[in-house]
């Protein structure tokens, strides 16, 4: 059996939990450690729900979990920046919600974040899949890739 990926969740209401989590637990490589929302009460009722290990209501003491891999970040896009920056620098990989970032700079500077954590490391690959409605989101989404991709700190990106 593969290694499993044991995730956090930033943000575990709403489309977390009605689409991400439960496909999660569909996965025989994942394993859902934590949860996080900003009201301990929601948190508890969401670990409950999914049988996972521990509630957080603040995404440090979550980040800071040995236990976690991977985060997952669903909530309002205006944290998106600074907590993926925040994840990034605890070492954690991230899967995040669209949109990246409500800026093209927001975006830069998270996979920036993510460059300088994870120069030497063998994980140094940047993967951005993102679905949208949002024409202008996913224009300025695919021209960070591009960027990206042209300055060397973006691989594995688009078909085979």
């Amino acid at each position: 059996m593969a290694q499993k990926v044991r995730w956090g969740v930033i943000g575990a209401g709403g489309i977390a939990d009605r689409r991400t989590i439960p496909g999660m637990m569909l996965c025989d490589n994942a394993e859902l450690v934590a949860v996080m929302e900003i009201n301990m009460e929601l948190a508890e009722k969401c670990r409950a729900k999914w049988g996972c290990k521990k509630a957080y209501d603040n995404e440090a003491d979550l980040l800071a979990d040995p236990e976690i891999d991977a985060v997952y970040i669903a909530t309002p896009v205006v944290l998106h920046a600074k907590q993926a920056m925040a994840a990034a620098d605890a070492g954690k990989h991230i899967l995040i919600e669209k949109p990246l970032a409500t800026t093209r700079e927001g975006a830069e500077k998270i996979l920036e974040a993510k460059h300088q954590i994870y120069r030497d490391r063998l994980e140094d690959e940047v993967y951005i899949i993102e679905s949208t409605d949002n024409v202008d989101y996913f224009l300025v989404q695919w021209d960070m890739v591009r960027e990206a991709k042209r300055r060397g700190i973006a691989t594995g990106i688009g078909r085979g």
